[in-house]
């Protein structure tokens, strides 16, 4: 799982998507969850879906 942010000032955006793009080329399952909004560490983003990224990351 990638989580990132797209306001990201420390690390864009685009460094994920190319991550992304080269698990694609390789078949390696993942999932690409974007925080709109957010800076890095997804502080200042949609908290509903922070929460929700930390959960799929992370079972309870």
């Amino acid at each position: 799982m990638l989580v990132h942010d797209t306001d990201d000032t420390d690390v864009p955006y685009e460094q994920t998507l190319m991550m992304a793009s080269v698990f694609e080329e390789h078949g390696v399952v993942h999932e690409v969850v974007t925080i709109r909004g957010a800076e890095h560490g997804s502080s200042c983003g949609n908290r509903r879906l922070v929460a929700s990224a930390y959960d799929q990351a992370v079972p309870g």
